[in-house]
């Protein structure tokens, strides 16, 4: 049922989009398979284990927080009311961007970080599974993967440097 219903969704608004932002109608649909697979695994054991973790009480325990972890990370991709109260004429665009990919993982570590606090860590690790294997399907593992491999160059070569200057200080 979800899965149609996301699949109308997307057929309907796909009119409305931008070429590039139809290529992600796709993506979408396979998160909506990924989240449907990831949740109904094993006959549901994972909905199951959540629950018994006191998954849904930790969820609302923690709703503030993670309420402040999505604004602090996405509140600026939402379009403002002019002060006239009238709606923004465009949305902002729907695409997976390095930026975009970027804040899924911050949101992600802010949101487990809250929901370990919660008595059980079970809630945030099986979370943190649904953002992880929900991100497989998407650009972004590929995109954030890039960036972390150009990290590690980087840091890589900072600290070759810093051991040729203190062999260098040297001779």
């Amino acid at each position: 049922m979800l899965k149609t219903c996301v699949s109308n969704y997307t057929a309907v608004i796909e009119t409305c989009l931008e070429p590039k932002e139809r290529e992600n109608v796709k993506i979408v649909q396979n998160i909506t398979d990924s989240l449907l697979d990831f949740m109904c695994y094993k006959e549901g054991d994972r909905i199951a284990l959540f629950i018994s973790a006191d998954g849904p009480e930790c969820l609302k325990s923690k709703q503030d927080e993670l309420a402040e972890c999505f604004n602090n990370t996405f509140l600026s991709y939402i379009p403002q009311q002019s002060p006239n109260g009238s709606l923004p004429k465009e949305l902002p665009p729907f695409i997976f961007g390095t930026k975009e990919c970027t804040d899924i993982t911050t949101f992600q570590t802010c949101g487990v970080r809250e929901l370990e606090k919660c008595s059980d860590p079970t809630p945030a690790n099986i979370a943190d599974s649904v953002f992880n294997y929900i991100l497989k399907v998407t650009p972004c593992q590929n995109l954030i993967g890039d960036k972390s491999a150009a990290s590690n160059l980087t840091v890589s070569l900072l600290v070759t440097m810093s051991i040729m200057f203190s062999l260098w200080r040297f001779v």
